[in-house]
């Protein structure tokens, strides 16, 4: 019985100092908030984390309130802060518990508060430029819009105008941050600063928008949070997005009427900045800006030994896609803003239209000699050289005077983008047609005057055939030479020799097909003239 009893005991002691000295199991926090400090007819988003929402309003006790949570989307419920005393309350319901702190808003003045925002609206409104067709059919139903909130709340009692005064001075930090963000931030080439000022570089097409795309893609998040804030609003107030003022008017009571109502003022407040916003946004989208491959689409690949031929490069532009994220960071972060603002917008087209889609456009534009650049490598024919390269002027040789095929990589720079491309390519060799009637023309270098003329029949061999000169001021005619007094030879250079006084005669060609060849001899200044 004693050893029975000691064996019991062993298990009790060490069961217990193994209890002890294991580690505690963190307690998740199923309920979160943004901020733990609020203010009495504050909006709160509660998120619930871990747990599936299954119902769409929840009861709870905030301090000795009962109070109802409404569902706003799979993991988040909201609810507004009752009018009670400042303090710390803890809001209590069957998936968890959270405490915030409660300050008291305060209103000086209903009436004035709220006329501040209309006043603004107007102010706002007249500062944009309705020469726009765009814009001033937008600021057609932002008034129509203003005019029926203002009906809506003309049509408030004393007590729902306080309460909506107190709701919006409760909620309204994000919608001003949207506003300011208009002002502020989007301050590229778009216009939309309130002041001519801008921090975007002004050449480049490449950072001149991607510098747009960052300006516009945290006016994109301010939107985002504004539209998300209001549908919260509305869905607390029992209201749907697609519902107009004037009937949110008649269908809502008691407290719910004065909260819709300050919804309502709100987007009335950020309409004239949503209007910039959606210009610019507009704007920016339909820009053609990206270079594209196509820049090389009609390239040339057959090209003439020693002749000049123009690769004729196109630049070509495109506008942004949802796929261009790695056109840059700004670009990236623009593209993430804007789907994530367009999953609110889609949801508020009542009041803002369709959403802004990208437009898939292009265009080409010019080639510009004294900034845009072309660079040629990797010739992979060692008998092929590249002679010169001029803007979009290029000259290829083959070195070893028969056709060759080759390839060479071209890389062109324009507008801060770079783009490369492999092509496949031939140089060849241009037969120069000899045969027929040349005149030839020598003048004195110093003082331009014509002293002699010849007149060659060569044959298709380049073999003179009949050649004749004519001295000036002489008047003794023309005088024969011997028929083969003249060979003609080209190879890059066209040459013509007099066999009789052993001088060979140099002409530039630029084409094969010129009749009119320029060269110089000692004193003299040379032209041969194709008859």
């Amino acid at each position: 019985m004693k050893k029975a009893l000691l064996i019991l005991m062993s298990i009790i002691v060490f069961g217990c100092s193994k209890d002890d000295n294991s580690p505690t199991e963190p307690i998740e926090q199923n309920l979160t908030v943004e901020s733990n400090n609020v203010k009495t007819f504050e909006v709160v988003s509660v998120t619930v984390n871990n747990l599936e929402l299954t119902d769409n309003t929840y009861q709870a006790t905030f301090g000795n309130s009962e109070i109802t949570l409404v569902k706003f989307d799979d993991n988040s419920l909201i609810f507004s802060i009752p009018e009670i005393e400042e303090g710390t309350y803890s809001l209590s319901l069957s998936l968890g518990t959270v405490e915030l702190n409660v300050t008291e808003t305060q209103v000086l003045n209903t009436d004035e508060i709220i006329q501040d925002v209309f006043d603004d609206f107007s102010a706002d409104i007249g500062n944009l430029d309705n020469s726009d067709p765009f814009i001033a059919s937008e600021i057609t139903e932002a008034e129509s819009y203003n005019t029926e909130v203002l009906a809506l709340y003309n049509s408030l009692n004393d007590e729902q105008k306080r309460q909506t005064a107190m709701f919006y001075e409760a909620n309204k930090e994000v919608f001003k941050n949207f506003k300011n963000e208009i002002a502020s931030n989007l301050n590229g080439l778009t216009a939309l600063s309130r002041t001519s000022q801008s921090d975007c570089p002004t050449v480049g097409f490449k950072s001149i928008y991607s510098c747009r795309a960052a300006n516009l893609g945290s006016s994109a998040i301010a939107l985002k949070n504004s539209s998300k804030e209001f549908l919260q609003i509305l869905a607390l107030a029992g209201a749907s997005a697609y519902l107009a003022p004037a009937s949110f008017g008649l269908s809502a009571v008691g407290t719910f009427l004065g909260l819709g109502t300050a919804a309502y003022i709100y987007m009335t407040e950020v309409r004239p900045s949503f209007i910039m916003f959606k210009s610019s946004l507009r704007s920016f989208i339909g820009a053609n800006w990206i270079l594209t491959q196509a820049t090389f689409s009609v390239i040339t690949d057959e090209f003439t030994s020693e002749s000049q031929s123009s690769l004729n490069v196109m630049p070509d532009f495109r506008s942004i896609s949802s796929n261009d994220n790695g056109i840059s960071e700004e670009t990236g972060f623009f593209i993430t803003s804007l789907n994530t603002l367009n999953g609110f917008w889609n949801q508020l087209t009542a009041l803002f239209g369709s959403p802004i889609n990208f437009q898939e456009t292009s265009e080409n534009i010019d080639f510009d000699d004294n900034t845009d650049q072309i660079t040629i490598t990797n010739i992979s024919n060692s008998n092929v050289e590249l002679e010169s390269l001029n803007g979009q002027n290029v000259k290829f040789k083959s070195l070893s005077g028969n056709d060759e095929s080759f390839s060479f990589d071209v890389e062109f720079s324009k507008e801060g983008f770079i783009e490369n491309r492999t092509i496949s390519a031939s140089v060849s060799i241009e037969e120069f047609n000899y045969q027929g009637d040349w005149l030839m023309h020598w003048y004195n270098i110093s003082d331009g005057a014509l002293v002699q003329s010849d007149r060659i029949t060569f044959n298709a061999l380049g073999n003179s055939t009949s050649a004749e000169f004519y001295q000036y001021p002489n008047q003794n005619g023309w005088m024969s030479y011997p028929d083969d007094n003249y060979t003609i030879f080209y190879n890059g250079i066209l040459t013509v020799t007099d066999i009789y006084f052993g001088l060979a005669l140099p002409f530039d060609v630029i084409t094969v097909d010129d009749t009119i060849f320029y060269g110089t001899a000692g004193t003299y200044n040379l032209e041969l003239i194709r008859q």
